[in-house]
């Protein structure tokens, strides 16, 4: 591949990329070494549930990707005919597994190794499904523990409702928790407000009101499965509101639980050592993962009727 030679390493010509294998070293195509989602987490990405070679509210996935992109001012932008057919390609790649997740990935391009993108690069789009093992239900029965990350997640930031490739921020705020002895970190703002886990949205239980960090102010990601359990909420009778957490406030709930495509609906009983809701699964929290599973469930293998088995 010919690289702009302002560019190039050396300041000319084409290069050559080399990767390190155990011992040994190999050439590998210039364009994986230049992809800017590996060099600079310039690009975006979906984790997708799967089920019997199905993905799980794909339309949701393919619409928030494309509104990154936009946002992210890339050149062009895959149709969403495109996007589907790639998704149920790598989905179906994996054959009837029950449980299997698809990871969707699209980078501004390959070709210029500069921190300013080459206005000619093309966006490159990848997708790789895989087996996927949920929660246990023991897990479920007992609900996840959580710290407080020991850095603050900016909410002013142009990325930070976008699901980048930069995701490193929480890989470090979940590793943080899990060298702890805890299966989650919530990062809080600048403010000091509760934005989000390192890979779910939260969802506080105040009575009869659901209150979720605001994507637009708190600096979380707008989640999928969160805005299913706010279209869910009024039909039982339960309102549902976006806006602002303060870390006092976590404490004083009723209930609370964690939200993403994969787990689905997880209660969250204990933050910082101390419980949340008494410390055990909230029935808010319950009723939202059926509902979750009810929907997953819909997928069924081929030829398999509602009912049988």
């Amino acid at each position: 591949m010919a690289v702009p030679r302002e560019t190039a390493m050396g300041g000319s010509g084409d290069i050559k990329a080399f990767a390190l294998a155990g011992e040994c070293i190999e050439a590998v195509p210039v364009r994986w070494a230049t992809d800017r989602r590996m060099l600079y987490g310039d690009g975006l990405f979906e984790t997708i549930r799967c089920r019997f070679g199905q993905p799980f509210m794909l339309d949701a996935h393919i619409a928030r990707l494309i509104r990154g992109a936009r946002a992210l001012g890339f050149r062009s932008i895959p149709s969403r005919d495109a996007l589907r057919t790639v998704c149920e390609t790598a989905a179906g790649s994996v054959g009837l597994l029950e449980h299997a997740c698809l990871r969707l990935s699209l980078g501004r391009g390959a070709g210029s190794v500069g921190p300013v993108p080459d206005p000619s690069a093309q966006p490159e789009l990848t997708a790789v499904a895989y087996g996927y093992s949920p929660p246990s239900g023991e897990k479920y029965a007992r609900g996840y523990s959580a710290c407080f990350a020991p850095f603050p997640r900016n909410e002013r930031s142009p990325v930070a409702s976008i699901k980048s490739c930069n995701f490193l921020e929480n890989i470090l705020a979940r590793r943080y928790a899990v060298r702890r002895g805890f299966d989650e970190a919530i990062l809080r703002n600048t403010a000091g407000r509760v934005a989000e886990a390192s890979c779910a949205n939260l969802v506080a239980v105040f009575g009869r009101l659901l209150l979720s960090p605001d994507p637009g102010t708190e600096g979380c990601l707008s989640g999928i499965t969160v805005r299913m359990v706010a279209s869910i909420a009024p039909r039982l009778g339960l309102r549902f509101r976006f806006g602002k957490i303060p870390e006092r406030a976590i404490f004083e709930c009723d209930e609370a639980f964690l939200t993403n495509s994969l787990i689905g609906v997880m209660p969250l009983t204990s933050l910082e050592g101390r419980s949340l809701g008494g410390g055990a699964p909230g029935r808010i929290a319950a009723a939202m993962r059926e509902r979750f599973e009810s929907r997953l469930q819909r997928l069924r293998a081929p030829g398999r009727m509602v009912g049988a088995g």
